[in-house]
């Protein structure tokens, strides 16, 4: 075969030319099912006779109908289609069985038809189960000597457990049109016991259903879909959440290029801030300097007392007045013993400091602004 296939076993030739072997060994999928269409159709133009086996516990009734739909086509198409019970045809496999030009049941095989069902369901989901109910109903009518009435009562027993044949009661009611032997010539007692609990043999196939089913109910709770989702709109869902995640990545790369780019942006702000700033002190203390107001030793303590506060930095320095005769000495000022002198007022004390220890009182404008602020009114008003 030159294309890859995932459900075709092999096509044999024969004296009455190539016969097709494809299995449908799982449980069935609205993915699955469309991946076995896809085989079964190249299948039947490749091959003059096509053996559809079937072992499968059922699955969803909207693959079940895309798999029966074809095979109905490709019959009426004039293709030769015959369907095989290789072990059980439960639930939706059931229906699906009946779908071929002639069904064989191996000896052993065991058939079981119930009512559909959803476990997550509510009232309202009741009439789209009844339609689906009907829909099934029609196809095992069609193809076996039950009637209708027969067909609702046989999947409705057990509430809802169905009912299980044997290949013998397959052929009684016409589900199969031939048993195939499994034996090489051994005796073999049927161990198949008619008193079998039905609702136990169903609860026997539920456990290997009802897991998997779960798990795709919480799958498609966390992906808002709704129950019967099938597998191929959970990779889509997946797909799409992944997209957004990836989406969200880049939004937060971008994001985080950004707040890198602004941060530089700040630093060169302050930076330039800062330059400016020390640029403006460098020129407030060259001119006082310049004016005599300090001397040039003196440069390094009113620029950090400028830097600490530009404003009150260039008050101190606005009240110290130069007289011509000569220049305070900051350096034999502030290696004075601390001045005890009492004075009458704030005037007469900022009148004595600013003359003889200026750094006391930069040290008061630092420290005691508002005392500062005082000192300097009252000497202003004097």
């Amino acid at each position: 075969m030159s294309k890859e296939t995932k459900f075709i076993k092999n096509i044999i030739s024969t004296i009455n030319g190539k016969k097709g072997v494809i299995c449908l060994y799982s449980e069935i999928t609205e993915w699955e099912a469309e991946y076995f269409v896809q085989d079964l159709t190249y299948l039947a133009n490749e091959t003059d006779e096509v053996e559809i086996r079937i072992n499968s516990i059922g699955g969803s009734v909207i693959g079940g109908f895309s798999i029966f739909s074809c095979i109905t086509r490709l019959r009426n198409e004039g293709k030769k289609i015959n369907t095989f019970n290789d072990g059980l045809c439960a639930s939706v496999a059931g229906w699906l069985f009946q779908a071929g030009e002639k069904r064989y049941s191996a000896d052993f095989s065991l058939f079981m038809m119930h009512d559909p069902y959803n476990p997550g369901s509510n009232k309202s989901d009741n009439e789209v189960l009844n339609k689906f109910k009907n829909a099934i109903v029609t196809i095992l009518e069609a193809n076996s000597s039950l009637t209708k009435d027969q067909v609702i009562s046989m999947m409705a027993v057990n509430e809802g457990g169905g009912t299980w044949m044997d290949a013998s009661e397959q052929i009684n009611y016409k589900l199969a049109d031939e048993i195939f032997a499994t034996s090489t010539g051994r005796e073999l007692k049927n161990t198949f016991n008619k008193k079998t609990d039905l609702k136990t043999l169903y609860k026997i196939a539920n456990q290997l259903y009802l897991p998997k089913n779960i798990v795709y109910m919480k799958v498609n709770n966390l992906l808002n879909l709704h129950n019967e989702a099938s597998e191929e709109a959970q990779v889509q869902a997946i797909i799409a959440v992944q997209n957004k995640v990836n989406e969200f990545d880049a939004q937060n790369t971008t994001l985080k290029q950004e707040v890198a780019e602004q941060k530089t942006v700040i630093a060169d702000l302050e930076n330039q801030i800062k330059l400016e700033q020390d640029s403006k002190i460098d020129t407030v203390v060259a001119n006082a300097i310049e004016k005599g107001q300090i001397k040039e030793e003196d440069k390094e303590v009113w620029s950090n007392l400028l830097t600490v506060s530009f404003e009150n930095g260039v008050k101190a320095l606005n009240a110290i007045t130069v007289e011509k005769t000569e220049h305070v000495d900051l350096t034999k000022i502030t290696n004075k013993k601390e001045d005890t002198k009492q004075f009458k007022n704030e005037a007469e004390e900022y009148d004595h400091l600013q003359k003889n220890d200026p750094a006391k009182l930069a040290e008061i404008m630092t420290s005691e602004p508002e005392r500062f602020d005082n000192m300097l009114n009252a000497y202003k008003n004097k």
